[in-house]
């Protein structure tokens, strides 16, 4: 082939090339939060919940946890309305336990509250992917941090198989106080760096408020639902958490071409030794 003609070819394939589409780059949002902890699996598992959403339903998703809430305001203000009360986040266990402002709520009130969140996040368009931890009868905890550190990676993998081609991961998740976000931003960067699921760069990783992002809140609501049913726990003062459990799993990471969710939306590690 003549140096001129090598040389057109290349044009028109530049060409070509500048007028194809561009793959935009895939976003991957994780909201992250967790119920126990690692250091006191003795009195029950340790579970880190990840709701998992593309960038295109990310806002649509926040939307509506907003928007739930604004709703469940008004009702409760007419409903008590010598106590003015104000729902600022959906936090589980306040709900459940009857805490803060939620001690003058009746039972059955308290327990509509979490049944029509776990029904609004059963319709949401996300994925919800859990890590529980459980001990062996009779083992020893000689490092917590190791516990952590290897379920941000079994849970990181998860988040990960949810999209294909995902070209960055922006993780959010509650803050535990400036010294252990540290850590934790370590742990789930080593997660992505040792595990099987590949991402091209390093996850961005943000602390926040809860109150402030709504979708850590469902994470939080998840991570203490799956817990309390780990521990059979299915209605604690008045809540029905068992419902609640059935609701939440129809959005748990389905199993490609499998009609479970068992090691892959949910894993399950039990230290034995």
């Amino acid at each position: 082939m003549s140096e001129n003609r090598l040389d057109s070819l290349l044009a028109r394939l530049l060409s070509e090339a500048q007028r194809r589409p561009r793959r935009e780059r895939r976003r991957l949002y994780a909201f992250i939060d967790e119920s126990g902890k690692p250091h006191q699996l003795y009195e029950g598992p340790f579970v880190l919940a990840a709701v998992t959403v593309t960038e295109d339903r990310v806002e649509e998703c926040r939307y509506a946890v907003m928007r739930f809430i604004e709703e469940w305001n008004r009702m409760l203000q007419s409903e008590y309305i010598e106590m003015k009360p104000v729902v600022s986040e959906i936090h589980a266990r306040e709900v459940v336990q009857g805490e803060g402002f939620w001690r003058g709520v009746k039972p059955e009130h308290r327990n509509q509250f979490i049944l029509s969140a776990a029904e609004l996040v059963s319709r949401l368009p996300l994925y919800l992917n859990i890590v529980v931890v459980r001990l062996a009868p009779g083992v020893e905890i000689r490092n917590p941090r190791g516990v952590r550190r290897h379920a941000f990676k079994l849970l990181v993998e998860r988040i990960l198989y949810s999209e294909r081609h995902v070209d960055e991961l922006l993780v959010f998740i509650d803050s535990a106080g400036v010294g252990e976000d540290e850590q934790i931003k370590a742990e789930i960067i080593r997660g992505v760096e040792e595990g099987f699921a590949e991402l091209s760069g390093r996850p961005l990783v943000t602390f926040v408020d809860s109150r402030g992002e709504p979708l850590v809140q469902v994470a939080d609501l998840v991570a203490y639902i799956v817990r309390n049913v780990e521990m059979h726990r299915y209605r604690v003062r008045g809540v029905d958490l068992g419902r609640a459990y059935r609701l939440i799993e129809r959005r748990i990471r389905p199993c490609p071409g499998r009609e479970t969710y068992e090691g892959c939306g949910l894993k399950r590690w039990l230290i034995d030794r």
